[in-house]
This record gives C-alpha cells, sequence and structure tokens, in this order.
C-alpha cells in the first residue's frame, strides 16, 4: 500500500481504507501465527475478529470544518499597490484565487511581510500558511527584479521530504509556471530524493508520470518541465535558483561539503521560513538554531538582514511571549508578541443558506455506480443501473446525454474530452440530470 513520497496522487479514501485493512490483517495473521490444527476454535476467532469491518481501521470519517474570518482579496492588494502590478495576471489564468476573499490571518501576514517583519502564523490544518509566506516571499522577487541573475534569495525549510515535495508540486510549481505564466523566478528542491548523479532529463522522466503534477501544471503528453524549475543537482549548483526548498539536514551538508559551495554564490538571502516550527524542539531545536547561524555567517548576514517566517499548526496561541521568545532564540531575529499570527474560525457562509437543489441517495449510488465503470474503462450496464434504482428511474427526467428513452447518462470515454483513446490522457466524462440537478463527472 505504500507509495513513494515522490509520487504524490490522487487518494480514495475508501480504498485506502481497504488496503490498510488488508495490509494490517496479514500483518497480524504473521505476527501471531495459530495453528488452525492444534487451535482450530481459537484460529477461527482470531480470523472472525479481524474480518469484522471496524476492528481494525474506522472510517473514513468526513468533518465539517469551519471557516474563518476573511480579509482582503488578491485584487485589492494589487490595486492598493501593496503587491506588484504582475499578479493580475491570475485575473485570467486563476480568477476564483485572484477574486476570492482571504482569511483575515493569511490578510495579516501579508501585509506584515510585506512591511519587512518576521513573523509566526499559528493557525490549523488547511488555514492556508503556505500563501502566507509564498505570496510575499514571490511579490519580492518580483519587484526587485534582475531575475535573469541566478542567486538563492529564499530558503524554504521542510521538516519532511513529503512535505516539502507536496508544496513544491501542488503550490509553488503551478503558482508560478501556470497562473503567473513564468515570470522568471527560479526554484529548485534540492534534498535526498534528487540523486547527485541525476541529469535533468532523469529527474524529468520522473515526474512527467506524476498525472496530478501534469494536470495542475496543465502540461500534455510530450511537453517538458520549464526550465524555471531546476530539476537537478547539477542545474542548481551551476545557476543556483532563486527559491531553494530543502530540509535541515541537508541544508547542514550544503554548509559542510565543499562541492556544495557553488550552491551560494551570488545568493542575497532575503527569507528564510522554517515550516512546522513545533518540530525544532529540546535538543533539535539547538542544532537547528546553531544552524540558521551558521548560514547567516557563511552568507556574511548581519542580524535584520533577513526576513524570519515560522508556521505552525499546532502551537498554543495563548503563549505569545513564549513563543516570540522561542522563535527569537531559533532564528537569531527580533520577534515580539505581536508577530504572532493567529486564526478565528467562524461558521461557513455557506451552512447558513437554505440549499435549491439536492440529489437524492439513489442518484448518488447510480452515479457511484457509473463512476466505478469509468474506473475500470467500462460503462456499466445503464438497464442494469435501471433495474436496481427503480426509485431514480421514476424521478429523473431525460439525461442531458444518451437519448430521451434513458433514465441514466451515458458515459463518454477518450477522445472527445481530449485525449486518444486507451491513451494515459483519455478522460471520461458522464453528465446527466436528476430530477432539477444536473451532474457531470468527469475522470482523467
Amino acid at each position: 500500500m505504500a507509495q513513494s513520497s515522490d509520487t504524490v496522487a490522487d487518494i480514495d479514501p475508501i480504498q485506502l481504507r481497504d488496503r490498510l485493512r488488508a495490509t494490517l490483517a496479514r500483518y497480524l495473521a504473521t505476527a501471531v501465527p495459530i495453528s488452525p490444527t492444534r487451535a482450530p476454535l481459537l484460529a477461527r476467532a482470531v480470523r472472525d475478529k479481524i474480518a469484522e469491518d471496524d476492528a481494525l481501521v474506522k472510517g473514513p470519517f468526513v468533518e465539517n470544518l469551519p471557516d474563518f474570518e476573511k480579509g482582503g482579496s488578491l485584487v485589492q492588494f494589487v490595486e492598493s499597490g501593496v503587491f506588484d502590478s504582475r499578479w493580475r495576471l491570475l485575473e485570467s489564468t486563476a480568477p476564483s484565487v485572484f477574486s476570492r476573499a482571504l482569511h483575515r490571518h493569511q490578510d495579516t501576514a501579508l501585509r506584515r511581510t510585506t512591511d519587512h517583519r518576521n513573523v509566526i502564523v499559528a493557525t490549523g490544518t488547511g488555514s492556508g500558511k503556505t500563501e502566507c509566506f509564498l505570496y510575499p516571499i514571490i511579490d519580492r522577487l518580483l519587484r526587485d527584479g534582475d531575475l535573469d541573475t541566478p542567486g538563492v534569495r529564499a530558503i524554504l525549510v521542510y521538516p519532511l521530504n513529503a512535505l516539502a515535495n507536496d508544496q513544491l508540486y501542488f503550490r509553488i510549481a503551478p503558482l508560478l509556471l501556470r497562473q503567473l505564466g513564468d515570470p522568471g523566478i527560479t526554484f529548485g528542491r534540492f534534498t535526498g530524493q534528487v540523486r547527485s548523479s541525476a541529469t535533468r532529463e532523469q529527474e524529468q522522466d520522473r515526474l512527467i508520470h506524476n498525472d496530478a503534477l501534469m494536470r495542475v501544471l496543465d502540461l500534455e503528453e510530450g511537453d517538458s518541465v520549464p526550465e524555471s524549475w531546476r530539476l537537478s543537482r547539477s542545474e542548481m549548483l551551476k545557476r543556483p535558483p532563486h527559491i531553494l526548498i530543502t530540509n535541515y539536514a541537508m541544508l547542514e551538508h550544503l554548509l559542510l561539503l565543499p562541492r556544495n559551495a557553488p550552491l551560494f554564490n551570488g545568493s542575497r538571502l532575503r527569507f528564510l521560513v522554517l515550516d512546522e516550527i513545533h518540530t525544532y524542539a529540546g535538543a533539535q531545536a539547538i542544532e537547528v538554531a546553531f544552524l540558521i547561524r551558521k548560514l547567516k555567517r557563511r552568507l556574511g548576514l548581519e542580524q535584520g538582514t533577513i526576513q524570519a517566517i515560522g508556521t505552525s499548526a499546532t502551537l498554543d496561541p495563548t503563549r505569545r511571549t513564549d513563543l516570540a521568545r522561542f522563535a527569537s532564540d531559533l532564528f537569531g531575529e527580533p520577534f515580539d508578541s505581536e508577530d504572532l499570527i493567529t486564526g478565528r474560525r467562524q461558521p461557513h457562509t455557506l451552512l447558513g443558506q437554505t440549499p435549491n437543489k439536492s440529489v437524492d441517495p439513489a442518484a448518488w449510488i447510480t452515479v457511484g455506480e457509473i463512476v466505478a465503470g469509468l474506473r475500470a474503462q467500462e460503462a456499466p450496464s445503464i438497464r442494469a443501473l435501471e433495474r436496481r434504482l427503480p426509485y431514480a428511474r421514476r424521478n429523473a427526467v431525460p439525461p442531458v446525454r444518451g437519448g430521451a428513452d434513458r433514465a441514466y447518462p451515458q458515459p463518454t470515454l477518450g477522445a472527445d474530452d481530449g485525449g486518444a483513446p486507451g491513451s494515459s490522457r483519455s478522460r471520461a466524462r458522464l453528465e446527466g440530470v436528476y430530477g432539477d440537478c444536473a451532474i457531470r463527472v468527469s475522470l482523467g
């Protein structure tokens, strides 16, 4: 069930639960073997217990998370001159991102960081902490210009390679390469997952098989990853990226080994970000604090030269003074209690609205059956579904596709949805109308 941490894929929670349950069952059967010959009753009892649905793995569960208080939008940041005008490109490439209201803690963090303040963003999981440092860093690089000149200007340090990969693939690369139209800001990941001997072509071959990544970058089969993404170590050592993504262990190696010295040639470091700052506790915090001081000494940076930014979902916001002292000791930069940015939750606005459309459970079951057929690249029998779900048949109006005599939509596969039939880029789509609700499902 394990997947490479260098490959990020969509996860089906039901399938994940089933695989996890089967894996745990096999492990238990191997770790504690019970002979069915010597102890048949005990062996049967153990098998029956393990086979129970909730014996080993519960869920998955759907959780309703409250929203956060709202602030301004990127539109307002650009119009007021806080952000560079080149962010306007998002109006065509990512209009919903450009126009939607930011969370108030994002708004506060963006204004503090663009005002050259050090900050700690201590908000919950899924609260958009990445934007709190990524947007100001990119805006500063756009304003500074001279993007043809290589040299590290921001270092993003993650405690785990899996976090670094997720941020790189689905936040940093899409924003720079697709939404901002590749403005010339270079970036690269220098971790143990990028082999020292690998060429750009080899690293690119690994990435193009990640369908989810190719979709968010809007790349088709045969396209190349833009040169702004430094894929290999040799590229980064020859022309250091503006944004360096790494972990603290690798940063230690970069400062220690002479062969990595070219990475810091021409550096104009302005930002240092520690993601999941709560992980740096005890002896590890002391180690990282010395590492940061070694980095600044190596680059000849005095206190106040860089902006220090930390993020965490698990810090106690009531201990503002203690956290400010902790961040000051860790980064060797000044923090005060006002530099701790927290978020306040509120009920989501949509929860207060009465839905004007609904889909009955039988219709959702039908959609699930059709999606399962599409995943297997074979359409299920529409008539069989009609027989199984007579209630949905009686309440369904003629579908958008497939003919007025059918109660369920006919799926279409392949070329008409953007790919040759049978290719890895083929997509499957179905459309239908149930009651007064239109349903569309696309897989690709």
